[in-house]
Order: structure tokens, then sequence, then C-alpha cells
């Protein structure tokens, strides 16, 4: 038993015990979850979580444990459908190095108001034979697990800059992972989304997500907002103060290519996690296959 709970365990630099110190969860709601896991006959889900990933799990569904429940069982039967998304997450692999040097991405440093991470993305070169659908939102999702890392935040606001993009990047659309993304973040998140920034947007981009809208509830379509232009300063000022905002928009932080530098650098660091995490996964399924 020993062993297994090793093999179970997911490095953090936050633990179970300070999140119930600050009063964001208790230790009776992730008992009852950790007995739950025991019990849920689930093929898909483990029988045993790290605290600090119960945690996670909770305070994504305010605390209410029955939703918690609901939200693991998704998390963890939709990354068993989508392993283009979920699998052989190598930083150093050619698909998420294309990504990095094709895209800005990086987390603020500074979290936003009513503590939000704040995820930016820009594509800053336009050659669609670099075009990777599929290995864009496996990044995206890993971008999650780095903002999670420490100090869990209260919910994330992706702004995504498609100023670069050209109507000939449809034709790399990979609907079926998208579909699955889509349901990921809806169904098993661990953490809330509260707002997606489209800047800079065209019309094929408008379109492509009413084809899309069957597939997303009204519930996250709403927090979806376009932009023709670059996002309004008043909308800059309801996510963060001015020292939680890059050069570019008027802030104290770095440049966005600086922060990008960085957040590459978090990529790397976070390796050991997606090795361990998609481990655990395939431990469960085995498991599951011998029983």
């Amino acid at each position: 038993m020993k062993h297994k709970i090793l093999i179970m365990s997911l490095p953090y630099e936050f633990s179970a015990k300070e999140i119930i110190l600050q009063g964001k969860t208790t230790k009776e709601n992730i008992e009852v979850i950790k007995t739950w896991l025991l019990e849920s006959g689930s093929d898909f889900v483990p029988t045993i979580l790290c605290d600090e990933l119960i945690v996670l799990f909770l305070l994504s569904c305010e605390n209410n444990v029955e939703n918690t429940k609901i939200t693991i069982t998704g998390h963890y039967e939709i990354k068993a459908g989508a392993p283009e998304l979920f699998n052989n997450r190598n930083v150093s692999g050619a698909d998420i190095q294309t990504v990095l040097d094709t895209w800005i991405i990086t987390i603020f440093p500074v979290r936003g108001k009513n503590n939000n991470a704040i995820h930016y993305f820009q594509l800053e070169d336009d050659d669609v034979r670099k075009m990777d659908n599929i290995a864009f939102l496996k990044t995206i999702l890993m971008l999650i697990d780095i903002t999670q890392e420490k100090d869990p935040p209260d919910g994330f606001i992706n702004i995504v800059d498609l100023k670069a993009s050209r109507l000939r990047h449809v034709t790399k659309f990979k609907l079926d992972a998208t579909k699955k993304y889509l349901t990921y973040i809806q169904e098993g998140l661990p953490i809330k989304l509260n707002a997606i920034h489209l800047i800079n947007t065209k019309g094929f981009v408008i379109k492509l997500f009413n084809v899309l809208k069957a597939c997303i509830r009204s519930e996250l379509f709403d927090k979806i907002h376009f932009y023709p232009q670059n996002i309004p300063q008043e909308i800059l000022e309801t996510m963060a103060p001015k020292e939680g905002l890059p050069q570019e928009f008027g802030g104290d932080l770095p440049s966005l290519k600086e922060l990008h530098q960085h957040t590459k650098k978090q990529f790397d660091q976070r390796q050991e996690y997606w090795i361990a995490e998609e481990r655990i996964r395939k431990n469960c399924s085995h498991f599951h296959s011998k029983s």
C-alpha cells in the first residue's frame, strides 16, 4: 500500500494543509473525496489521489462535494478518450516546441483581480505549415498545470490575440480534438474558467465559433468575448491592476516576449509533473484491465 501511495503522488509547491488553514476547504471534504475514490468503481478514476489535487478539484467546485465527484470522474474519463491531448506531453518534443516557437504564451506573473491567473496567447508566425491545432490545445492545457503548481488561483482568464490569424489556418482545424477540449474545460477542469477574451478577431473566427456553438454550453459561451481590435482599456482594468499587466498593455510587467521566455522555462521545470500524471492514469487503466 505504501508503494501505491508513492506512485499516486504529484509534485506541487503548496500543501493541502496550507489551503485548509486559509479557510478555503476542509479536511472533512478531502476525506469524503478520498473515501469516495476507493468506492467510485470507474475504470479510469484512480483509487488514490494526493490531497493537493483533491483540493484543486474541491476549489474548482466551490467545495460542493457532489459536484467535485462529477468533475473528477469527467476529468479522468475525458482524458482517457483524448490521448492526443493528454498523453506524451513532452516539452522537448517537436509538437510542443513548434507551438512555443510560433506563439507567445505566458502566465502573467502577478495575479489579476479576484486572485485570477491570466493566460495570454498571441499567434506570432502566420505560416500555416507550422500550425498544429492539436499541439496548441495540448500546450494550453499544460499551461493550466503550471498555473496550479503553487498558490492555487481562484480561477483563470484567457486572452487570445488572433491578429496574425489567416483564413487558411482554418484548414488545420481539427474538429474532433477541439470538441474533446471543449468537453474537458466544461466537465473536467480542476479550476474555474472565468473568461475568454479573443482580441483582433476576424469574421471567419466568429463563424468558426458559431459552428462550435453546439458543443459550448450557454454558461461557457457567455464567458467568451470577441473584440475586432485590441482589448479595451476599461476591460483590462477590471481584470488586473497596472502592476499586473505587461508593457504592451500599459502595465509595469516586462514585455510579452520576456514573459514568454520565462514561461518556457516553467514548461521545462514542470516536465516531471506530466510524466507522473500520465503514469498514474496508465497504472489505473492497467489495474482495472487486470481485475
